[in-house]
Formats: C-alpha cells, structure tokens, sequence
C-alpha cells in the first residue's frame, strides 16, 4: 500500500535513530563498545536500506541476503548471534510503534504493513541464524584440521630422513590423515627414510595398525623406507594378541635407535668426538 510505502521512506532515517540510541541502551558491549556513529553507519543505516529494497523496490530477498552476510561475519568476528537478533527486534518494535501510532485509523494499511513486515523480518532472522551456525562449523572444521596437522608435524632431521610423531589417541580418521601426510612429507622432502615415533599414542588396535602397514606400502611406493619406533610394551602385547603382522615393518625400541638406524641406511652414523 502506498500510504505505508511513502510513510516508511520518510521515516526510515528516523528509525535507524531511534533503534541505535535503544540498542546502546541495552548496554551489550557489541553496541556500547561500537558508538553511535559506527552503528549507524554499519548496521543501522544498511539494515534499513536491505529492508526498503525488500518493502519498497520489491527485491526478493535482499533483507535476507544482507543479514546473512552479518551472521557469517559476526561468526568469522567470534561475536554473538544474540546481539543480531536483539537489533533485529528492536528495529521491528520501533517500526510497528510509529506505525501503529500513525495508521490507527487504517486497520487496512495496518493490515498490510504487517503482512508484508513479518515475512521480512523473519526470513533476515532466518538467513543471519543459518549462516552464523555455517561459518561458525566452517571455523570449527578448519581449527579442527589446524590441530590435526599440529598433532602431525613430519619434521627433517637430517638429508632425506624424516621423523613424524604421532601424539594421543588414533581415530580411524586420523590414522588415514597420517597416510595423506606421509606421502605429502616424502614427495615433498624427497625423503628416502621415514621414521614413525608413537611414544605418545596410548593405544593402537587393529584398524590403526593396518594403516602403519598401509602407510609403508604407500612409502615403499615412493622409494622410502618406515621406522617405526615406540612401540610399547602394553602396545606389544596388544598387537600379539590381535594377530596383527608388523613383518614387513621396521621396528626400532626407541627414536635414538630409529635414528641410528636410519642413518646406517644412508650409510652414515653417529660417533663421539673428543
């Protein structure tokens, strides 16, 4: 209805006033922290413009899509989605008191300023809740990945010789990462020697097992051999017991030893010097 069309444009500077001055009310440090001026400038004003695209101009989903975009960034921000939603109702409460004050006698054009507000403000809650939790997963994945890698750095050591330790526990996901970073390590290295410390990892079974034989096939593929070193006495006897196969594996009894041994295969070694 036009009437609420050209009450909204003329109003709509005014509410963007209104709904900054309640939100820096509110005492939400997203707000207090901001200041006037930059709410306005940033939420505020563009807010009201997404909305009148949407009411005005009749553009599908341009509030939505605005408001999307405010949740990714308050998500990649490490901000809180609750202050959106809190600056989404209070612009919805100042618009529909000046409207109510204004069209009381228009149950008509109340009528469809409500009709059409609701959908609005709705689908731009809708669209900045569905991307703050997409890009809060998206940020949650990638620190996951991040430590992932930390816990499984390949680190040279000497010409060709690499060591890759391995700490804490070992899911089946993480056994097959270990797979995708040797072979990463060894093209990349032109590592000749690989050796394997899990000292720190508390248990192995079966399925982490045959993704360590995996893995030396996979190397032996590429020309490089596996040390593996660190194997437990409890971790021993676990493997007898499961009947799994470490034959075709080299083990040594501690890192020092792997080293040794690695070096011994790069016909060096080490001695004492006086």
């Amino acid at each position: 209805m036009q009437a609420i069309i050209d009450h909204f444009t003329a109003h709509q500077p005014e509410y963007a006033e209104i709904t900054t001055d309640r939100l820096i009310a509110t005492g939400l440090p997203t707000y207090t922290e901001l200041g006037r001026d930059q709410i306005l400038a940033r939420i505020m004003i563009p807010g009201f413009q997404a909305f009148a695209q949407e009411l005005v101009q009749q553009i599908d989903g341009a509030f939505g899509s605005y408001f999307g975009r405010v949740g990714t960034l308050r998500a990649q921000q490490n901000g809180r989605i609750e202050d959106v939603l809190v600056a989404l109702q209070t612009a919805k409460e100042v618009m529909n008191a000046d409207m109510s004050a204004s069209f009381r006698d228009q149950p008509e054009a109340l009528i469809w300023w409500y009709e059409h507000m609701i959908p609005i403000i709705y689908n731009g809650a809708i669209a900045v809740s569905r991307n703050f939790v997409a890009a809060r997963e998206q940020i949650i994945q990638s620190q996951a990945t991040e430590l992932r890698e930390m816990a499984m750095a390949i680190i040279p050591i000497y010409q060709n010789v690499l060591v890759l330790p391995l700490v804490g526990s070992m899911s089946p996901q993480r056994a097959s990462m270990l797979i995708e970073v040797l072979l990463g390590g060894i093209s990349r290295h032109g590592a000749e020697v690989v050796i394997i410390d899990i000292t720190a990892v508390p248990v192995i079974d079966t399925s982490v097992a045959n993704y360590l034989i995996q893995a030396a096939r996979a190397a032996s593929l590429l020309g490089s051999q596996i040390i593996l070193v660190g194997i437990s006495p409890e971790i021993a006897q676990t493997l007898v017991q499961l009947g799994v196969d470490l034959s075709s594996v080299i083990t040594r009894a501690d890192l020092q030893s792997g080293v040794e041994h690695a070096l011994r295969l790069r016909h060096r070694e080490i001695v004492a010097t006086r």
